[in-house]
């Protein structure tokens, strides 16, 4: 299995709605996926803008952050 380094601005595209590309590739792909720690807690910090700018739902959003983390 192909592991991938993916870095921020990838996961804040994928996490913009739920018809995104990136979001799409991210869970249809066999790749591996990896990320640096911090990144977890950027997210958590951000969460309010995140949801805010998101063209998905509030649930939609979470349900894809329980899949890749």
């Amino acid at each position: 299995m192909k592991k991938i380094i993916i870095d921020s601005s990838i996961l804040f595209a994928a996490l913009r709605g739920k018809h995104s590309k990136t979001r799409n590739k991210l869970l249809e792909s066999d790749l591996q996926f990896y990320t640096p720690n911090f990144l977890i807690g950027e997210i958590f910090k951000h969460k309010e803008r995140i949801l805010h700018h998101s063209k998905a739902s509030d649930e939609e959003t979470y349900e894809f952050l329980l899949k890749i983390l």
